[in-house]
């Protein structure tokens, strides 16, 4: 994946995730924005897109994208 590219995915990407997600290096770990994720504590994150190649995971709606760009045209 080009740098610029992937730059400017993940600037985009981090301008429409709901408040509060968590990045560690190449990995942001947020709350899901298809499901919501959990409705009882908002502090739970169960998504988990890795910046390195773009793929998407949810932990609780099992939501999955192996693109970045799939990713953001869900949310």
């Amino acid at each position: 994946m080009d740098e610029d590219y992937r730059n400017w995915l993940i600037e985009k990407i981090i301008q429409y995730l709901p408040n509060g997600y968590v990045r560690t290096g190449m990995e942001i770990n947020c709350r899901c924005p298809i499901c919501g994720d959990s409705k009882k504590n908002t502090l739970k994150r169960r998504g988990y897109l890795n910046l390195e190649n773009g793929s998407y995971f949810c932990h609780n709606c099992g939501a999955s994208f192996k693109s970045g760009l799939k990713f953001l045209e869900s949310i």
